[in-house]
């Protein structure tokens, strides 16, 4: 018995770290639908009218394909220099600065990321994907005020971004702002009722707040969409945090019996 307990504390502390590094990693959040190459490898790619040469085009074209295909095979050296061959032939093009972001993001190498989005930004300063993505990057390397501020711009343009409402609720998480982190996991859980990992995120982020009770509504909507394994961990996360709150305050413990 003792050992399973142990087991069961060692998977409840592991899910805790999963979500809280994992759950709001810079390098997360970044599904198929944000890839360039999603449905059609040239989406994004307006390439400039005028005087350029036709074989420059097709070979921009290639380079921004492979480039994306690398991006879906994790193979972020090889997509980085796809993209900078793009780039030494069409200077400037927003996707190419996009997808070195995004390459740049998956190597930890968040300033580069950061200069590649800004160069994106600057033809559509509302251009959300690029938006979102600078905005992780600035919440990588701390600058907190910087990625909210994206966010909420994000948001603002695209109410239904899921993965923003997550990762600013991330940074209010850190802040320990538990209303603000419940707010926009809400929303979030509003744009996709059935999502497990938003549904833990509220419940551990209800654990620290001193809400139970939104902690056990996210057990058993876990349990309705039939995410078993996760509503037991947070169901343990719970009562671990309930019996360490007993013993730091044993007089209101007793007091209560």
């Amino acid at each position: 018995m003792k050992r399973r307990s142990l087991t069961l504390r060692a998977v409840a502390a592991s899910t805790l770290v999963i979500l809280l590094t994992v759950g709001f990693d810079p390098r997360a959040g970044f599904s198929q639908s944000d890839s360039p190459s999603k449905k059609s490898n040239t989406r994004g790619l307006e390439l400039p009218s005028g005087q350029t040469p036709a074989s420059i085009r097709s070979r921009v074209t290639t380079l921004y394909e492979r480039g994306n295909r690398f991006l879906d095979a994790k193979r972020y050296a090889e997509a980085e220099r796809s993209f900078l061959d793009a780039l030494k032939l069409l200077p400037g093009l927003p996707a190419l600065h996009h997808g070195l972001g995004l390459a740049y993001i998956q190597t930890q190498d968040y300033e580069l990321a950061i200069l590649h989005f800004e160069s994106a930004l600057k033809s559509n300063p509302h251009e959300v994907k690029s938006l979102y993505s600078i905005s992780k990057a600035y919440a990588a390397i701390g600058e907190s005020e910087k990625a909210k501020e994206g966010y909420r711009r994000v948001i603002a343009l695209d109410p239904r971004m899921e993965g923003a409402h997550q990762d600013l609720a991330g940074l209010f998480y850190r802040e320990k702002k538990w209303d603000e982190a419940l707010e926009h996991l809400n929303h979030a859980k509003a744009i996709n009722p059935k999502s497990a990992h938003t549904l833990m995120l509220i419940g551990v982020t209800g654990i620290h707040a001193g809400r139970q009770d939104i902690a056990f509504d996210a057990v058993t909507e876990l349990r309705e969409i039939r995410q078993m394994d996760q509503a037991r961990r947070l169901e343990y996360l719970i009562y671990s945090e309930s019996r360490s709150n007993d013993r730091s305050n044993p007089s209101q413990s007793t007091s209560n019996k």
